[in-house]
């Protein structure tokens, strides 16, 4: 079934490695998508449902899928200079802002960075 003329959500499947793409009305699974075997933690989906950003915590990646394909496709992973734990989208849906939580000190410490979905790059970090 496509996931195109449903709603749908998009959950990680960190222990192996997938992210899934479900409908939201009878939860029933769309598409599966095999990806790096990182530790997936958190999603945003933009407000026009094209693109979805995952962040992966320690492994301080944050992947770009690409909704408007069937099946959607990933078309970024790019290494985040924080753990990246929570990742929003600016009310325009142009940039993630990725976060690496209060809890946690990860590899490039404290902060918040923010990743460029069209040119698929790390615009700032603070």
């Amino acid at each position: 079934m496509s996931h195109i003329q449903s709603n749908f959500g998009v959950v990680t499947e960190n222990s192996i490695g997938r992210i899934t793409i479900f409908d939201t009305d009878n939860l029933t699974v769309l598409h599966q998508i095999n990806v790096p075997s990182y530790d997936y933690i958190d999603v945003a989906i933009t407000r026009n449902c094209a693109r979805a950003l995952v962040t992966a915590f320690s492994a301080a990646r944050v992947i770009q899928l690409d909704l408007t394909q069937e099946p959607p496709q990933v078309i970024d992973d790019e290494p985040t200079p924080l753990a990246a734990v929570d990742v929003s989208l600016t009310p325009d849906s142009r940039f993630g802002i990725i976060t690496d939580g209060d809890f946690f000190i990860g590899p490039g410490g404290p902060g918040i960075t923010s990743y460029n979905l069209q040119s698929q790059m790390i615009v700032s970090t603070s």
